[in-house]
């Protein structure tokens, strides 16, 4: 299956950050999107399973914060 090119407004904030990611990761913009989606796309399936994802400490591994998706 082919590429689907697709135009997407950003607020100035939003495109900053995506910049600022960019340079981060030494990834594309489209990348981080691609990412992003994989991302959201695996917490809703987890959320559908009764699972949550969380950010632990590797040190101590405590949950210091649950990643909720509005």
């Amino acid at each position: 299956m082919g590429k689907v090119r697709f135009n997407l407004e950003l607020s100035p904030s939003a495109n900053e950050l995506l910049d600022s990611l960019q340079v981060r990761t030494g990834k594309s913009k489209a990348e981080i999107l691609r990412i992003g989606m994989a991302f959201v796309k695996y917490a809703e399936d987890s959320k559908d399973q009764d699972k949550f994802i969380a950010v632990v400490d590797k040190h101590s591994n405590k949950i210091e914060k649950e990643i909720v998706l509005a």
